[in-house]
């Protein structure tokens, strides 16, 4: 007999194939769903990273501009060579500026992008000063309106300038500080007393010095900061004996604390004691041999306190000029690092005998940033240092598409000594990893700072912050003066940051 045929026939056949399409279909959606989750997963945590890089390359910048470490030049991340750092000057104050940090990271498919705005605030230089190992000003040479504060000795062919040159705005009297001597036509001092009997109330002849706390002496100075508290030990058995600055014979303890208190036991209260320096400044007494005008050695002792502790107590920043300033005496701003009882600052204006002579900077600290780097030494009588309108009107680094508007630069003369002469004119910064010679009518505004001496002849002139290693020699016709202008900073700063956004 034949077999029956039904329309069921083949019906399970057809089930198991659609169930098993159906389930690769499942499979390949799931896989689908699953590789795409990972591409997500892969790009969030490459979005992740590169924040996380781009955040640590912004960091990075910032302790760069603290530290005086190479940044203007742009640079890689630590962490990653894919995070590229560059930085903007936007704004230029004396010794300080607003600068844009731009920070683009790449991890993967994923790029992050940060810019932050930061004030960074040189403290290698102070505004309006001059600093050197010793200044001598000969013939018609002037050296006036800033504080000028000299190593050693400091030494006029005449009576000191007492009122500015033309471009000057500074409204305090100049200073002159010494580590030894100060002398002019009418004698020589080495005590503030001796130069009141010549005439010279502005003259402090042997004050104290200043180092850096990042130097082995500055380190084992500050160490006494809290020595005369309770509980804190007493000061080192060190001991000190020779002749000190001012020629009389010392023989006793090398630590001690000034208080600086203008009146002993009256109502001002002393202006070197505050929450950071509760004992007041810890000094050192070191000796030191030097050579005097003539050459000829000369060893004493001199009284040397941290210079960021005696900076932090009498200078302060002025945000509305983008300056530091000396403190007055004005009330106390919240949050202010020296506080006097009674809620007033410290006040070096009206108490001048509380200077002190800051360092030189340490010159591989200030050479490592700049926009123009020469080579090799030599005399150098052209070039592009920058522009500073109007008193460089019609100089032609002042023309083209930036015509007519300031542009501070950093100038960096290095492997050598220089010589800038004929009309060479500059804005900025200048440092020169050697000695400067500058003759003819060679002019510069901003800051000047050199490894070794400085020597001004002609009609030279600077005009702003010097600071020499070396000898600093003005004679001619040659002049050099405060200026409260702008220079760009350089060397160890405080950085603060202002503002951040991403793009």
């Amino acid at each position: 007999m034949a077999p029956r045929l039904t329309l069921e026939s083949g019906a399970a056949l057809i089930s198991v194939l659609l169930v098993t399409v159906l389930a690769v279909l499942l499979v390949i959606s799931a896989l689908a769903v699953a590789s795409s989750e990972i591409i997500i997963a892969g790009i969030q945590r490459d979005a992740v990273r590169a924040l996380e890089y781009a955040q640590a390359g912004l960091e990075e910048a910032v302790r760069r501009m603290e530290r005086g470490y190479p940044f203007i030049q742009g640079f890689s991340g630590s962490l990653a060579n894919t995070t590229t750092v560059s930085v903007v000057r936007l704004a230029v104050g004396a010794g300080s500026a607003y600068q844009e940090v731009r920070v683009q990271a790449g991890v993967g498919r994923a790029t992050r992008r940060l810019r932050a705005v930061v004030l960074q605030r040189s403290i290698a230089v102070l505004p309006d000063t001059v600093v050197a190992d010793s200044v001598m000003v000969e013939e018609s040479g002037q050296v006036g309106c800033g504080d000028i504060y000299a190593q050693t000795y400091v030494r006029h062919a005449g009576p000191p300038v007492t009122g500015c040159l033309p471009v000057a705005s500074s409204p305090a009297p100049p200073v002159t500080y010494a580590g030894w001597r100060i002398a002019d036509e009418a004698g020589s001092c080495t005590t503030h007393e001796g130069c009141l009997r010549l005439g010279r109330p502005s003259w402090f002849p042997g004050q104290r010095r200043s180092v850096s706390e990042e130097t082995v002496l500055g380190r084992a100075i500050a160490a006494q900061t809290t020595r005369c508290l309770p509980g804190q030990g007493g000061l080192p058995d060190d001991a000190a004996s020779g002749t000190l600055a001012d020629g009389t014979i010392y023989s006793g303890p090398a630590y001690g604390f000034d208080a600086d208190d203008p009146d002993g036991a009256g109502p001002v209260p002393p202006q070197a004691v505050h929450a950071q320096l509760p004992c007041g400044l810890p000094y050192k007494i070191v000796a030191q041999t030097f050579l005097d005008e003539q050459g000829t050695p000369v060893t004493r002792l001199f009284k040397t306190v941290v210079y960021e502790q005696w900076l932090a107590t009498y200078w302060r920043f002025d945000g509305t000029t983008l300056t530091a300033v000396k403190r007055a005496g004005a009330a106390c701003a919240p949050g202010a690092e020296a506080c006097l009882p009674g809620g007033r600052e410290p006040d070096l204006v009206t108490y001048p005998q509380y200077g002190a002579i800051p360092p030189v900077p340490e010159f591989l600290s200030v050479e490592q940033n700049y926009d123009r780097r020469v080579q090799g030494g030599g005399r150098v009588d052209d070039g592009d240092f920058g522009c500073l309108w109007p008193q460089m009107q019609g100089d032609r680094n002042c023309t083209g598409g930036t015509a007519n508007t300031s542009r501070a630069m950093v100038v960096l003369l290095d492997d050598g000594g220089y010589l800038l002469g004929g009309g060479i004119r500059g804005h900025g910064t200048l440092l020169i990893d050697g000695d400067l010679q500058m003759t003819g009518d060679a002019r510069y505004w901003g800051a000047t700072v050199a490894r070794g001496g400085i020597t001004l002849e002609g009609r030279a002139a600077l005009w702003g912050t010097v600071a020499a290693g070396g000898p600093l020699r003005v004679r001619g016709e040659a002049g050099v003066t405060g200026w409260s202008g702008p220079s760009v900073p350089v060397g160890r700063a405080v950085v603060m940051a202002r503002s951040w956004w991403e793009r």
